[in-house]
């Protein structure tokens, strides 16, 4: 009778296990476990008898153990490994021997030492930051694990790795000094499993580095290509490329795209790009990466991040995804600027925890490839905070009112389950304008705050109970004595100057004091001077135009409080070195009274930088390459707001590009709830859009890819539910999804 056995073996084999039993027999081996302990060799042995009170166990005649009861069912056996080279295990009834289960042991590997030796350091250069990086290689045999740490000289962990990832690139190692430098490599469940290297630390000038980002990697045919974006150091002008050891060529430090390659790689799994000075040799950037002829495109997509339970005020989160064609076993998770560890891949789905709670909060989740860095997916999960009363649950606005320019606001706290003391701050004046306790009942708060020409008003709400719930929130109410008194503007007797510059007469109606004072605004954002609305009408002269069928002007009294116009740009200015062009815009997230918009420069000059405003307030300067944009959170109750983007061409020349957008009202979503929900799934063959229930009408779906330019077009009838489009050719990283009616989404690829 031959019967496989099942065994789990840790540094050393277990073959050949033979197992013979005689036919009334009531004792039977099941399971045979080696561990290693040590330099000793331990065997745990399972076995089934439904008769006998205790068993014999021998190894080659040798007794072993005769005290085990049978109801225990396991015998644990340790001995020196050198005495065991081929040997049967017997398990009988000590009284009766042919009631017995044996197994043949054949080749038992004695538990191996684990090593770790020669380190060498090498490819050492400067970074930007007092940092340098290294190339870190050594030989290891027999770990216990799959990672090792690397300490500096002051015993700190600078870096921890798994061992098939190597050699591996040590960024951000701080700089040791001039001369020779110290690191231990050491396992990560062993410390006494180590070893040291030296290296020769480089001499580095302050502002030394640049920044690499790598766009793309992607095999065409049997050869392989990429785009690179590098960033240089204030003392660097130019730099060269290498690509697998093959020399890319010279780069000026402009900001542009860089496409490298394509080179041969055969049968190489890794190579790297590397970015150096032309003058100093020793500041560099390297990058290792997968040679996806061989290895295939990572792609990790359908990252689901769920927060969950809360014990003593913390709670923990669940992290799952899909994953094809990764370079690595294993990936690193963070959350928001914080790196939680390195995981393997398949002990994903994992819980990951516990965190302090703080409240409501997103946390941003990015999973990133342990070696191949553009590999990544990332989502945000709103965390509602550990259970306690909900403040906007219990809390309600009943009714505003303005009494002779007082703004009164009557709020309504449902606490009729507790009791609860409470208190209502005015955000303005940080001044506590309400406090009192309710029992057990609605209670009704009425609240009379300062004279203000704001827009909106601003309150904190606190309230807590005696068994310790708290709650707090930030509420904002709309101004019920705001009046915007500037009513319209007038442009008039419009001319050009000989210089080219545009003067014309400006005259505003309001219902304001005439000795009130306004700020007026130009193209270009350019503050044209402060008037007294007594002076109005005022001649404006020397106003820089912008290359557009019209000019903006607007005049304002304070940020609630203003007034835009457009208006014909004159005949006299007929040379436009910029083109008329429109631009895109459509709405990120939307909650908490806020949305981000996205702005899609598709159609626009993709050359020079923009500066984007948002009804006046800048938004920042990109290069062109970073389209799509996302603003900043923008307070959204229905209003139309400018975005003004403003090019500077690489000749200096400043064009304008100007579009009104409608924003929603954001409360809790800006999802319009007739609208079914749709899931998007990110695959290696394209991507797949799900509805929760049938549209109802024809619905489009744009894909945008990281620059803004559109890829393909696609739409779901009415009456479907699902969707799927192939990704373009080329189409490697990150990628935006636009589907009309609930926004645009981003994935990876």
């Amino acid at each position: 009778m031959v019967r496989i056995i099942r065994t789990a073996i840790i540094f050393f084999s277990l073959f050949c296990l033979q197992s013979i039993s005689a036919q009334t027999c009531s004792v039977e081996i099941v399971d045979v476990t080696p561990v290693p302990r040590a330099d000793l060799l331990c065997l745990v042995v399972e076995y089934e008898s439904s008769q006998l009170d205790s068993v014999r166990l021998t190894i080659s005649a040798q007794e072993i153990d005769t005290t085990v009861r049978a109801d225990e069912s396991v015998v644990i056996i340790c001995m020196a490994c050198d005495d065991v080279i081929s040997d049967t295990l017997r398990l009988s009834d000590p009284s009766l021997m042919e009631c017995q289960d044996f197994l043949t042991l054949d080749s038992l590997d004695c538990p191996g030492t684990c090593t770790i030796d020669e380190v060498t350091i090498s490819e050492i250069v400067c970074n930007s930051d007092s940092t340098i990086q290294f190339l870190l290689d050594f030989f290891y045999d027999d770990v216990t694990n799959e990672f090792f740490d690397v300490f500096d000289d002051s015993g700190n962990v600078v870096y921890t790795g798994r061992y098939d990832s190597l050699p591996v690139v040590i960024h951000g190692f701080p700089w040791p000094g001039s001369g020779r430098f110290v690191i231990e490599v050491a396992d990560n469940d062993n410390a006494d499993c180590s070893a040291a290297g030296t290296g020769e630390s480089p001499m580095c000038e302050p502002g030394c580095g640049f920044d690499m980002e790598l766009l793309s990697l992607e095999c065409d045919s049997t050869d392989l290509r990429a785009r690179i974006l590098v960033s240089c150091s204030e003392s660097a002008d130019s730099f060269r490329v290498a690509f697998g050891g093959v020399d890319q060529g010279m780069y000026s430090c402009s900001g542009e795209v860089i496409s490298i390659g394509p080179i041969f790689l055969d049968s190489a799994l890794f190579t790297i790009i590397e970015v150096r000075d032309l003058m100093d040799t020793s500041c560099a950037a390297t990058r290792i990466v997968s040679n996806v002829c061989i290895n295939g495109t990572c792609d990790l997509a359908d990252l689901v991040a769920e927060p969950y339970g809360c014990t003593d005020d913390k709670y923990l989160v669940d992290v799952d995804l899909e994953r094809e064609d990764v370079g690595s076993d294993s990936c690193i998770i963070q959350i928001g600027d914080e790196i939680i560890g390195t995981y393997a891949y398949s002990d994903v789905p994992v819980t990951l925890g516990p965190f302090p709670d703080r409240g409501r909060e997103e946390l941003r989740v990015l999973v990133t490839d342990q070696i191949f860095e553009y590999c990544t997916d990332f989502t945000e999960v709103l965390w509602e905070g550990c259970p306690r009363d909900s403040c906007e649950d219990q809390l309600s606005i009943v009714s505003t009112t303005c009494d002779d320019d007082i703004p009164f606001v009557l709020m309504q706290l449902d606490c009729r389950d507790t009791t609860y003391d409470y208190a209502v701050v005015y955000v303005e004046s940080e001044d506590t304008i309400a406090s009192g306790i309710c029992t057990d009942t609605l209670a009704l708060i009425s609240l009379r705050l300062p004279s203000t020409p704001d827009r909106v008003l601003r309150l904190r709400v606190a309230y807590w109970s005696s068994d310790g719930d708290t709650c707090r929130s930030n509420i904002t109410v709309d101004n019920p004595c705001y009046e915007c008194t500037l009513e319209s503007i007038a442009i008039t007797d419009i001319e050009c100057d000989s210089n080219g510059l545009l003067n014309f007469t400006l005259d505003a109606v309001h219902d304001e004091p005439d000795g009130t004072m306004v700020n007026v605004f130009g193209n270009f954002r350019e503050e044209l001077g402060t008037y007294r609305l007594s002076d109005f009408p005022i001649r404006l002269l020397g106003v820089r135009p912008r290359d557009s069928d019209d000019q903006f002007l607007l005049v304002s009294l304070n940020e609630d409080c203003r007034v835009e116009t457009e208006f014909p740009t004159p005949d006299c200015l007929d040379e436009r070195p910029c083109s008329d062009q429109d631009f895109i815009i459509t709405e990120g997230q939307c909650e908490e009274r806020e949305v981000q918009l996205i702005i899609v420069g598709e159609t626009l000059p993709d050359t020079g930088s923009y500066e984007i405003f948002i009804d006046g307030i800048s938004q920042g300067t990109y290069d062109h390459t970073e389209f799509p944009i996302l603003s900043e959170p923008i307070l959204a109750d229905g209003q139309t707001v400018s975005v003004v983007l403003v090019l500077t061409t690489p000749d200096g020349v400043q064009c304008e590009y100007v579009e009104r957008y409608e924003l929603p009202t954001c409360t809790v979503s800006s999802t319009n709830p007739a609208l079914p929900q749709v899931a998007i799934i990110s695959r290696s063959s394209g991507i797949e859009l799900y509805w929760s229930e049938p549209v109802l009408a024809r619905t489009d779906i744009i894909l945008y890819d990281l620059y803004g330019r559109q890829l393909t077009q696609a739409a779901v009838r009415a009456g479907d539910l699902s969707l799927k489009i192939a990704w373009p050719d080329g189409a490697l990283g990150l990628r935006f999804v636009h589907v009309v009616g609930t926004g645009t989404y981003k994935i990876i690829r």
